[in-house]
């Protein structure tokens, strides 16, 4: 849809562009999934951070690890946030 503007003696022609309906349901959906993952691990990171969460083991398919240092935990769940931004 074009609508003529005007500025002083000048006659500017504006562009509207309607964007709704536009986005496939397929990119909606990882649009929205992104969102939830950004907010899902936001939260996962302020609650750590704000609570002082200490990491002290950390089990995974039945094994057993001991985290020796865990500031290291910290780095790693603040590197996939920044992933998701």
């Amino acid at each position: 849809m074009h609508l003529p503007a005007t500025e002083g003696s000048r006659q500017q022609s504006i562009t509207i562009i309607r964007t709704k309906g536009t986005m496939s349901e397929e990119v909606r959906e990882g649009f929205i999934r992104q969102r939830r993952n950004l907010m899902v691990m936001s939260g996962v990171v302020f609650f750590a951070q704000y609570v002082g969460l200490e990491f002290k083991e950390i089990s995974f398919l039945g094994n057993q690890a001991t985290i020796t240092d865990s500031s290291h935990v910290m780095v790693f769940l603040w590197g996939l946030l920044f992933y998701w931004l």
